[in-house]
């Protein structure tokens, strides 16, 4: 059973995505909110080594919901198990939360 990724924060050096192409949330599937050419640490590799280099940060408007910690909490889990029975049930229940809430706007970018 191949895991679908959910991510909900997304780095990539300025200008590799264009402005035309959405990037979507890979927990909700909400259109991200995107801040371009922002300087600071793309990774948490390069926080600790100091090296800050321009980034496009593509950030879920809904990352701050409960609902939506849930499901990166519940995928976490999916891909620790070994269970293909106990995998299956936390995918129903990854489906389920998500059919029961919509998408919400991104606030301007800054």
């Amino acid at each position: 059973m191949q895991l679908p990724v959910y991510r909900y924060r997304h780095y990539t050096p300025t200008g590799q995505i264009p402005d035309s192409e959405p990037v979507l949330c890979g927990v909700c599937g909400a259109r991200t909110c995107v801040y371009r050419n922002r300087l600071g640490p793309g990774s948490p590799q390069a926080a600790l080594t100091g090296v800050f280099p321009r980034h496009d940060l593509f950030l879920c408007p809904q990352s701050s919901q409960v609902w939506h910690g849930q499901v990166v909490r519940i995928a976490a889990e999916m891909s620790k198990t070994a269970s293909e029975t106990l995998r299956a049930l936390l995918l129903k229940e990854v489906q389920e939360i998500l059919s029961t809430h919509r998408e919400k706007p991104c606030e301007p970018s800054s």
